[in-house]
């Protein structure tokens, strides 16, 4: 059987439709090296093969257009290595291998640019031209239009914000955001019109005009009105005093008449109440029966119709309308004004955008023949991939070079795509010119060929999402086209398939492979819901061992581990619940594509704080944009730049209250000793950012892009080894897009998160594929939103069929818009695009899909299974998409054999089975101590109390954990026997800095043998932390007394290495020293949540050692720490009692859960607490002190992992009460 690729005729114009999963790029290669190795005869005559600056190779993103260039390449060196040297065909191959460079491969705008730059004459491009971007360069047009055009009255934007205020009607802010998203949008002036349906095609000249003539008529009217108004108060007088109004309806008739007398005092008038005036809400006033003669009834209904039909009212009723028109006109008019201002702009510098390349090209192949001919001369093949994310106007460019009517010489077309996956409306994609162009080609003689071969998934899995979106003729399109329309359609008999592959999988799934989750009404969100249930599923499969498809062929040695895992989800804020559930079971996981949100308000913010931070003196400019930020919240007329700067009169101010000069002068120390952690949390506590972000409209969001760039900020800090001077760098080139986050988030590049969970939205997985997904789609309050504008045809307007019109009504919040023909295009449109949507985030699965069942209620059978009959949906805000398509399959139970319903508690753990360690595969783990650089972010970073404190019930913070130091100034510790090394927290933090850097120092079993060098670097830490001036200052100025200092700390940092201590639970004696460096980490940080609280600290040194015991993993994990205390005597007695009186048993329980929970992340479900997990041993620095001693007395414990996590998330909880 041939492959598609070889049966594609190079003669003809052709469609290549690619499903999901089909083999599209690997299509595209074979089918240039077809067209490179085809022989042509030249105007001379000769045999020639055609080169590849003939083909012209456009893809959509800069991502796909260097995959595509790496493809050929590939394909164009494995096609050499096949032919024999003397073959002429090698060298043309060759030669164009060689010059791959020069190919016409790229974006639309990057080929359009490079076609313009070599016909500058034919295209009327400069030479050397600026490329701007045009959303800041309306911006600016926008600014400059604001300072002269909304101040002329000729533009009447004075008089439209002047009737504004009158009316009582606001402008409000987000329309002016919404004026720079018209004006991009209207700079395609030949194929983009704005519609005005909702001004009636008015601008405000025209409402201006209209409202002259209005009120002239309320002029001409007014006395004769108000005369109507006052015989009608008269009326209701009349009937008060005469007892006609009942006296329960006195006091209503009375505030009636006060309401109409209020509107003849200030000429605003209540029209509801002047309609019906003897309405007061489902009261009436009074009978108004006509046959009653002599009473009030019958002249307050004759002067109501009069009112209503009065020239007046009707004029004012008119007035209100058109008030409520004027926003509207006035976002039209402002949007054409900035839109126009930018055009001349650029016009006037030579300057172009990339929109502009597109219809700079459009304009030279529509109007210059002869730059037609001679690309047409140029060029023979054009291959467009990704042809459904294809705009009109790039439509509209390629027919124009490629599919001339009258013409059989033009050069061959190749449109390469998927309509089903057009799901960039909002860039202005538009799946109409995929259409469009598909019966154009087969109308001029091309062939249109499938791809019909799903080489991504299980056969089961592609029958589950068959199952959702094929259809038999006469049934339901799932994608929304009507049988008429040349549409979208997918239908049973040309669905895709499976290939035939030559063996068997090796691991079969003994369960559906798509999974339906039902999520029914409750207190619990059904987002949580979704999440709560992942995570359990997650835990349920890590381990499962899966047979992938690789092509036709299997990928049978493959256990399930995180990085397999995607959550496709339809916003960027529906991450956020997922990712607390990760976090809060252990799981690690990212959010992938994160660089939009290095350009939002919170990255904005946190850059100019950082900025502070490394200007804290000098020029103020920068503490004083600070307190713009979201972080301190101040108005720009409130700040006194005099004595803004002064510190307050707290030093531990903090929210509302917080003064810069004590914030500051926190977090420069936390800066200066590389606490990032601790720095980014005392930040977001003492601002109160957070609970301040919640109260904003969509504080949300802000919340979740802080928590990202927090995330980032860490990860660059801790793995890269960075400095804030270089993170504020970095989020400068993140913000102004010189550098893009995803350029180091890479999925199939960053190591550290290939062992994670990823978090995308919808649009972030086109393109990719994952062994097991989870879309989270459906929910309430998140319903998506459209296109920014709407193409429309000759049915429904008469513009050309070409030609979009900017539709502003999806943008605002306007109550009363009539569902207009133009509005029902619109909702079709958006709601077709969201099933493609949905369509995308299915199609990324190899094996395991898991899909949302919305419903109010279900019932269960008595195995467990869901009644899928018996499901109930609200009437308003149900799921009508993918809900109710899966309660169609599940209800008849027709796809039971690959469509079923998830209980996680009927699926066995697949992770190492602790009751036969001897049959399960080794997961694999680093060599050395696994790298914290292998951790995601949240399993490695944490806040911290001490220890000590949550013993007391109470909180602190604490730049360092030192059992025995103080605050204040260095206090000296009595001992009972002499001592020549001072006692006190400054003497402790010497010796642990000491021992630290030895431990840190690649010449680390040189520096124990050689004293000389380890004695200079104790002496310089006694000297910093102000020891050797104290025993200076006690000895009298005694060198000896030093020398005596420095020689009693040198034997604590040496003894305390190479001493040997007992480890608790083994027996077995070791020394640090013994160790190798990839067996030990120094000042390892942890952090530990417990509801809201944190709990961050260092572990002195993390080390293990091997236990044979455990085939799987074969190490066991301890930690050691280093204590200064100055004990009478160093006995078990002693340091018992130390232990216990300085709480000290605390803390070992707290670095016992760290470690614990350090192992988990690392080894998953390989870590076994019995075997992995040893304790703490506590070593006595001061001991070593008159020299080292062969073994230490030291205080162990044993880790109970289950006690110690109970015992610190209750200490934690209960040190904030």
């Amino acid at each position: 059987m041939k492959s598609l690729w070889e049966e594609i005729d190079l003669r003809r114009h052709g469609i290549i439709e690619a499903h999901a999963g089909t083999g599209k790029t690997y299509t595209i290669v074979k089918l240039v090296l077809k067209i490179l190795e085809q022989s042509i005869t030249d105007e001379q005559g000769n045999q020639r093969q055609i080169n590849l600056q003939e083909i012209l190779l456009v893809t959509f993103t800069q991502k796909a257009a260097g995959e595509l260039k790496k493809r050929i390449r590939d394909g164009l060196r494995d096609r050499i290595s096949q032919l024999d040297q003397s073959n002429q065909l090698k060298q043309h191959l060759e030669n164009c291998l060689n010059n791959l460079h020069e190919a016409f491969i790229g974006t639309i705008h990057a080929v359009c640019l490079r076609l313009l730059q070599m016909w500058p004459f034919e295209s009327g491009v400069h030479f050397t031209t600026e490329i701007v971007d045009d959303q800041e360069g309306v911006k600016n047009a926008l600014r400059e239009s604001m300072r002269t055009d909304w101040q002329t009255e000729e533009s009447s934007l004075p008089w439209a914000f002047r009737t504004m205020l009158a009316s009582g009607i606001e402008f409000k802010e987000e329309y002016f955001d919404l004026i720079s998203i018209v004006a991009v949008e209207l700079l395609d002036d030949e194929f983009t019109t704005l519609d005005r349906s909702l001004t009636d095609d008015q601008t405000l000249g025209d409402l201006r005009q209209k409202h002259s003539e209005i009120a002239a008529i309320l002029d001409e009217n007014r006395d004769d009105f108000n005369e109507l108004l006052k015989r009608l108060l008269a009326i209701l007088e009349k009937a008060l005093n005469t007892g006609e109004i009942p006296p329960d309806k006195a006091e209503r008739c009375l505030e009636r008449s006060t309401q109409i007398t209020r509107m003849l005092t200030t000429g605003v008038y209540n029209l509801a109440i002047l309609e019906k005036p003897n309405n007061f809400g489902q009261m009436k006033l009074m009978s108004l029966a006509k046959n009653k003669k002599g009473t009030c009834a019958e002249p307050l209904l004759t002067t109501a119709e009069e009112i209503i039909g009065h020239p007046f009212f009707d004029a004012y009723k008119k007035k209100y309308s058109l008030a409520n028109q004027i926003p509207l006109a006035l976002i039209c008019d402002a949007a054409e004004l900035a839109a126009g201002r930018w055009r001349e702009k650029k016009r006037k510098e030579g300057l172009l955008s990339y929109s502009d390349m597109l219809r700079l090209m459009y304009r030279a192949v529509a109007d210059k023949p002869s730059f037609v001919s001679y690309l047409r001369g140029r060029l023979r093949y054009a291959i467009i991939d990704e042809f459904q994310d294809t705009s009109r106007l790039q439509w509209e460019v390629f027919r124009k070079l490629f599919i001339d009517k009258g013409q059989t010489d033009t050069p061959r077309l190749f449109i390469v795509g998927d309509p089903k996956q057009s799901i960039y409306a909002f860039q202005g994609a538009d799946v109409s010119s995929y259409l469009d162009a598909r019966s154009l080609i087969t109308e001029n003689g091309g062939c249109q060929y499938s791809l019909t071969h799903n080489f991504r998934s299980l056969d089961a899995t592609v029958a589950g999402y068959n199952a959702i979106f094929a259809s038999e003729p006469g049934e339901d399109n799932w994608f929304l086209f009507d049988d008429q329309d040349n549409g979208i359609r997918y239908e049973t008999q040309s669905a895709v398939e499976t290939p035939k592959r030559p063996y068997s999988p090796q691991h079969e799934l003994s369960f559906p492979p798509v999974q339906v989750i039902p999520l029914t009404a409750s207190d619990i969100p059904p987002m949580k819901q979704m999440a709560d249930v992942a995570s359990r599923a997650i835990k349920k499969f890590i381990g499962l061992p899966l047979s992938i498809p690789n092509g036709i062929e299997w990928k049978n040695d493959h256990r399930l581990n995180y990085g397999d895992i995607a959550v496709i989800v339809e916003r960027h804020r529906d991450a956020i619940p997922f990712l607390d559930a990760f976090r809060k079971n252990g799981i690690p996981a990212v959010k992938y594509k994160m660089d939009g949100v290095f350009q939002s308000p919170m990255a904005l913010s946190l850059h100019t704080l950082l900025v502070a931070l490394l200007k804290p003196s000098g020029d103020p400019s920068p503490r004083l944009a600070v307190l713009l930020t979201h972080f301190f919240n101040h108005r720009p007329d409130a700040i006194d730049p005099d004595h803004i700067l002064e510190p307050c009169g707290n030093p531990r101010c903090n929210g509302d209250t917080l003064c810069i000069s004590h914030a500051l002068d926190e977090w420069i120390k936390l800066a200066d000793r590389g606490l990032w952690a601790q720095l980014f949390e005392c930040i977001q506590q003492r601002t109160g950012i957070r609970k301040r972000l919640l109260h904003l409209r969509d504080g949300e969001r802000h919340l979740a892009d802080l928590r990202q760039i927090i995330d980032y900020c860490l990860e660059q800090l801790y793995l890269g080894n960075s400095s804030l001077l270089l993170l504020a760098e970095e989020l400068h080139h993140l913000f102004t897009g010189d550098k893009k986050a995803m350029e180091d988030r890479n999925l199939h590049v960053l190591e550290t998160e290939k062992s994670s969970v990823k978090v995308l939205t919808m649009h972030a997985a086109k393109g990719l594929e994952f062994p097991v997904v989870f879309v989270a789609s459906g929910f309430p309050k998140n319903l998506w939103k459209g296109p920014s504008y709407i193409r429309y045809t000759a049915d429904t307007n008469e513009q050309k069929n070409n030609t979009a019109s900017v539709y502003i009504a999806p943008y605002l919040s306007t109550e009363d818009l009539e569902d207009t023909a133009i509005e029902l295009i619109y909702h079709k449109q958006t709601s077709q695009e969201r099933r493609r949507l949905l369509y995308v985030a299915l199609t990324r699965t190899q094996s395991l899909l898991f899909l949302p069942f919305h419903c109010m209620s279900i019932s269960y059978t008595s195995n467990g299974t869901p009644d899928w009959k018996t499901a109930t949906f609200p009437e308003n805000g149900r799921d009508s998409d993918l809900s109710m398509r899966l309660y169609d399959l599940l209800k008849n139970g027709s796809c039971r054999d690959f469509i079923s319903s998830f209980d996680p508690n009927i699926y066995p753990e697949h992770g190492v089975d602790s009751t036969n360690v001897s049959s399960a595969s080794i997961v694999p783990v680093p060599d050395g101590l696994p790298d914290i650089g292998a951790l995601n972010l949240l399993s490695r970073i944490c806040r911290q109390t001490s220890y000590s404190h949550l013993s007391h019930q109470k909180h602190t913070s604490r730049d360092v954990d030192k059992s025995d130091e103080i605050d204040g100034d260095q206090k000296v510790i009595p001992a009972a026997t002499p001592s020549a090394l001072p006692g006190g927290n400054l003497t402790g933090d010497a010796l642990h800095c000491a021992i630290e850097e030895l431990l840190r120092a690649n010449n680390f079993q040189d520096m124990i043998s050689d004293s000389r060098q380890t004695r200079q670097m104790v002496y310089n830490y006694l000297k910093r932390n102000g020891i050797i001036s104290l025993v200076m200052k006690t000895s009298g100025k005694s060198e000896r007394a030093v020398n005596n200092a420095v020689d009693a700390a040198l034997n604590c940092v040496t003894g305390a290495l190479t001493t040997s201590i007992t480890l608790p639970g083994t027996g077995q004696t070791i020394s640090i020293a013994s160790l190798a460096q990839t067996d030990r980490i120094p000042e390892m940080e942890f952090m530990l949540q417990a509801d809201i609280h944190w709990v961050h600290g260092f572990m002195d040194v993390v080390f293990r050692i091997p236990n044979p015991d455990e085939p799987v993993h074969p190490w066991r994990y301890f930690v050691l720490d280093w204590k200064s205390d100055t004990l009478p005597a160093y006995n078990q007695d002693t340091i018992k009692q130390c232990i216990h009186s300085r709480h000290y048993y605390l803390q070992s329980r707290l670095y016992s859960h760290a470690l614990d929970r350090y192992l988990h992340g690392v080894l998953g479900n390989s870590y076994r607490p019995q075997q992995h997990l040893g304790g703490a041993v506590y070593l006595f620095l001061r001991e070593q002190e008159s020299g080292p001693r062969d073994a230490a007395t030291t205080w162990s414990y044993s880790a109970q992992p289950e006690e110690d996590r109970s015992f610190v998330l209750t200490a934690i909880r209960e040190s904030y009460e």
